[in-house]
């Protein structure tokens, strides 16, 4: 890996050593309650990078203060955790979150991504079928991919499920399987503007060729870009911002919920991007990503507040750049449906021996 992508995640590293819990509209646990996380915010964090960041709380973005990565202090995500013994389960904390932010997921009484994480659990609905299939089962009651994995014992979550029968999946969701260049991410940039959320798939393997020997499954929640760089350049973005369902393993619900910093860069060798999320000493792939629209009604409250931090309000059905002489327009994109993958999400029990990464273990 080059230096570049070290700096990046020395930057990361030492923003995220504390984090403010002092916000409203939380459980008892401090989780965030399902419809208060509607705001968006551009925002400058040190030189020339700057932030896209969705799923914030009014009162976060009126905290943060640009020109630094102070703003992973105070950002709490839709954060699902994994419950103590749970060696998997990254797929369906990652499906919860989404559901949350999306608005899908305010039904049956649901509060918290948590929640939702735990119907998912208590119904044992396999995360091994991966994000498509484990929404899908959420939103329509369908389990379409029974034929990929005949083994699994369907009973306990057959006939449950299913919040939104009369909606067409097809229409709200969208599968990528490759993050094969920068349009790939500007894909998931614009995706995240129109109200989507956005489920990121990332493998290991121990060296290009081989088979992956693990994989995780997180939400997206924005980007850090080089406004002095093209965004057709591969360097343009330098940095994801996401959570992971393992970083406080075992905690569930008394978690805290944190926002991540990875720093990605493109690896010419593999036509792909690393992502500086180590393990066994090897930083993971960015391999494809999964995008669920918002819930209709939902869709106004999540593009209507958006801001530039520097003073200025903007909506987000508007022109915004992410870079200030290249104008993106953010109609919301036709979600088509493509065949969902038969990968599975098959993480890597925490306490691994092996994983020795630098940051939390999956």
């Amino acid at each position: 890996m080059k230096k570049q992508l070290g700096t990046m995640s020395i930057l990361c590293f030492f923003a995220i050593s504390a984090v403010s819990f002092a916000e409203s509209h939380v459980d008892e646990h401090g989780n965030a309650i399902i419809g208060t996380r509607t705001h968006s915010a551009v925002f400058n964090v040190g030189g020339t990078l700057e932030a896209f960041l969705v799923g914030l709380s009014e009162n976060e973005v009126n905290r943060i203060v640009p020109g630094s990565m102070d703003f992973l202090n105070i950002v709490q995500p839709y954060d699902a955790e994994k419950t103590a013994g749970m060696a998997d389960g990254c797929g369906l904390a990652t499906i919860a979150n989404m559901l949350a932010y999306t608005g899908w997921g305010d039904v049956n009484d649901f509060k918290t991504a948590d929640d939702i994480f735990a119907y998912y659990c208590t119904t044992r609905f396999p995360d091994v079928v991966g994000l498509y299939a484990g929404v899908e089962w959420f939103i329509t009651g369908n389990y379409s991919v029974q034929r990929h994995f005949p083994d699994i014992d369907v009973t306990p979550f057959i006939n449950k499920g299913g919040f939104h029968p009369r909606v067409n999946y097809q229409t709200i969701a969208k599968v990528n399987e490759n993050i094969r260049d920068v349009a790939n991410i500007t894909n998931i940039v614009n995706l995240l503007k129109t109200g989507g959320a956005i489920g990121l798939i990332i493998e290991w393997r121990e060296r290009p060729g081989l088979p992956r020997f693990a994989t995780h499954a997180m939400p997206v929640w924005g980007v850090i870009y080089d406004t002095a760089k093209r965004p057709t350049d591969r360097g343009y973005y330098t940095a994801l911002l996401v959570n992971c369902s393992a970083n406080h393993h075992g905690m569930g619900v008394q978690a805290p919920n944190v926002l991540q910093c990875y720093a990605i860069e493109w690896n010419n060798s593999i036509r792909r991007y690393n992502m500086d999320y180590m393990y066994d000493g090897k930083a993971a792939e960015l391999w494809y990503y999964y995008a669920l629209a918002p819930r209709p009604d939902y869709r106004q409250r999540l593009i209507r507040n958006h801001r530039r931090l520097d003073g200025t309000s903007q909506t987000i059905t508007e022109p915004i750049t992410v870079e200030k002489d290249n104008p993106v327009t953010h109609s919301a994109p036709a979600l088509a449906l493509r065949t969902p993958p038969t990968l599975g999400i098959a993480t890597i029990p925490a306490g691994s021996p092996q994983h020795r990464g630098r940051k939390s273990a999956l």
